[in-house]
């Protein structure tokens, strides 16, 4: 590999990365109530494909009692984006959900304004940030024709910002099979090594 060449795509990638955090933070994918994911899924979906990815749309059975309890009112829509060479299986995790933004914010939560070089918006970090990153890496493998050490799945997650494991798309695709024992996590946003 020409790792020469893989760093100066990646440095490429910037406009392509801001671009897409920009439209990503633009879908208000607050929860609740959690209408958003389909349209969410509909901005990213595309970009997986591109990439050599095979995707699946996995939605966590309805629970009028759980929704209306957490005031949910649009489907428990996940994404699944598989890319498979027939060797050993990572999952990738990320959420798309966001706390709903309060009355502190000094810019649009769902603007995506960069100002001096930062990106601002409700999820950038946590998780659609880490989200344009994933796409960004999968897009270069594809262009340069680079094969994953592992079949990767990416699950693309709902509802974790609730919390408890009865609500979230993570806790549906664990139970069905989805995740594999190796998990990249991309919930960690800014925190320190402990070791």
């Amino acid at each position: 590999m020409d790792w020469q060449e893989a760093a100066k795509r990646v440095e490429d990638q910037e406009p392509y990365l801001i671009d897409m955090l920009q439209k990503m933070i633009r879908i208000d994918t607050s929860i609740p109530p959690g209408e958003n994911y389909p349209k969410f899924h509909d901005l990213v979906e595309p970009e997986f494909k591109k990439s050599g990815c095979e995707t699946r749309r996995v939605i966590v059975p309805d629970d009028k009692e759980r929704m209306a309890e957490s005031g949910l009112s649009g489907p428990g829509e996940n994404l699944v984006a598989s890319l498979k060479n027939g060797k050993p299986n990572l999952s990738v995790y990320a959420h798309i959900d966001v706390v709903p933004a309060d009355a502190s914010w000094t810019r649009d939560p769902f603007g995506g304004e960069v100002e001096e070089g930062k990106l601002y918006g409700r999820g950038t970090v946590d998780d659609k940030g880490p989200i344009a990153c994933v796409l960004g890496a999968l897009k270069i493998m594809h262009e340069m024709g680079l094969e994953p050490k592992f079949d990767m799945d990416t699950l693309l997650c709902t509802d974790e910002e609730l919390g408890g494991h009865y609500i979230a798309g993570s806790d549906h695709l664990a139970r069905n099979g989805y995740f594999s024992p190796n998990i990249l996590w991309l919930d960690l946003g800014a925190i320190e090594p402990i070791f």
